[in-house]
């Protein structure tokens, strides 16, 4: 069916809106891309008898309407479904096979976490509103990598967002946050509370060095204490879509040198697998399996994903419980498992499937606190528009006004700033902007006066 969305329009007009968008499935993906769009420009149609008569057919041809946006918008994906599609690799078919190791594969990928961020970044073709542009700001959770998405994001100008570095401390930077930081130090420090030697007795993994890259200092952090040699990753090698894992851990020491771990993993350990999602659950039973083979006797092993994507597909969640419980017989890899609820409807069968059993080993974290507190602490005036959104704003105007307008205007604009930048040096940032609204205002009532 094609869509047919309507929005309450008291509850957007000149509000500031908070549109959470969910990637669960792509058959609703167009319609909140669209609302998005929308509410940076909509026509609200004047409240008139003889429009309604007619169904409102008539409303835009005899201009019975206002263009109306959201007093400014917060977009926040919990989990952005194209992030494992950042770089583009050369490809060829192999033995039937996609495989990525010919130096000159005939195909490309299209990298479309960096395609998505464009569209997300698109503003109205029309133009802003009268009133001016609607400031958006976006929130990111545990991005796979960020630095092209960033660069992308900057690029388009069409974000709001104070900019800042990228903190691998925290997991925080210009447009993300970290569910993983939360979970460290809200679930599994209280965990390791309780568990036999505490922090002491503790090992992080992770399922390959570039997820160590990410969060070590994340861990470092949060649990203070931690030795560096149990701050570890597994060895995995991938060509095309096998991948393959290495019976070893290795870590950073002190001087930031790659060491392997010689002896075994002491008897008694709380161990967590550690990753940012895991499409089937493969890797973290995988690394599970060599954790076990690696210790010295019985060990806890416990994981954790920001997101628990199971290939959007109910029978992959089915399998995944499966495995958690031992199904098959044999001893169970994992005995705990840890996520959060970005992808509701994954983690409504994951529920369904745990209802069924007699024990529940896993735990759902939601990402509610973590989203309020990032629009809590967001900046209550948003930062100044980069020269892309001032230079498609130019482009607007100008479209507005004919040839004399636009020129008597940037003279105007162009007097009242040099008035204000000529203030004395003692003059407060809000007396230099009181400064051109005036002048700017002045020049409203002469052309109201001489009917220009």
């Amino acid at each position: 069916m094609d869509p047919n969305i309507k929005v309450l329009a008291e509850a957007v007009h000149d509000k500031h809106v908070v549109l959470l968008m969910s990637q669960d499935g792509t058959v609703d993906l167009c319609e909140q891309v669209q609302v998005l769009l929308f509410l940076q420009r909509f026509l609200l149609p004047d409240a008139l008898e003889d429009q309604a008569k007619d169904k409102w057919k008539r409303t835009v041809r005899d201009g019975k309407f206002t263009v109306a946006s959201a007093a400014s918008i917060s977009v926040v994906l919990p989990w952005y479904r194209y992030c494992q599609m950042e770089r583009t690799s050369r490809w060829t078919v192999r033995e039937g096979k996609w495989y990525n190791g010919q130096a000159d594969g005939a195909y490309v990928d299209v990298p479309t976490a960096l395609t998505f961020a464009s569209i997300l970044s698109a503003a109205p073709a029309e133009g802003p509103p009268p009133s001016g542009a609607c400031p958006k700001r976006l929130l990111l959770v545990d991005m796979h990598e960020y630095e092209d998405l960033e660069r992308v994001l900057d690029a388009s100008g069409a974000w709001c967002n104070t900019r800042q570095p990228y903190d691998f401390v925290h997991g925080t930077g210009t447009y993300f946050a970290s569910a993983f930081d939360d979970f460290l130090k809200r679930m599994l420090s209280k965990t390791l509370a309780a568990h036999a030697g505490g922090i002491a007795n503790a090992f992080v993994v992770f399922p390959d060095h570039g997820a160590h890259r990410r969060f070590y200092l994340m861990v470092h952090t949060a649990l203070p204490g931690i030795a560096l040699d149990r701050i570890c990753w597994i060895d995995k090698s991938r060509v095309g879509a096998e991948v393959s894992q290495a019976e070893r851990l290795s870590y950073l020491d002190e001087e930031a040198t790659v060491v392997v771990r010689e002896g075994q993993l002491p008897a008694g350990s709380y161990v967590l697998i550690a990753d940012d999602f895991t499409n089937s659950g493969s890797t973290l039973f995988g690394g599970a399996k060599i954790i076990r083979k690696l210790s010295g006797g019985p060990v806890t092993v416990a994981a954790y994903v920001s997101h628990f994507l199971a290939k959007y597909d109910q029978k992959t969640v089915a399998g995944f419980a499966s495995k958690l419980y031992g199904d098959d017989g044999g001893d169970a890899a994992l005995d705990y498992f840890y996520t959060t609820d970005s992808i509701p409807r994954v983690i409504g069968w994951l529920d369904a499937e745990l209802s069924t059993r007699a024990t529940r080993k896993a735990e759902v974290m939601p990402l509610a606190p973590l989203i309020s507190s990032w629009l809590s602490e967001a900046p209550a005036t948003l930062s100044a528009p980069s020269p892309a959104s001032v230079h498609r704003a130019t482009q607007w105007l100008s479209k507005q006004m004919d040839g004399d307008q636009l020129s008597q205007f940037q003279d105007a604009l162009s007097s009242a700033v040099n008035a204000a930048i000529t203030k004395p040096a003692e003059t407060t940032l809000a007396e230099r902007l009181e400064t051109v609204a005036t002048a700017l205002s002045e020049m409203a009532k002469r052309q109201k006066t001489t009917g220009a």
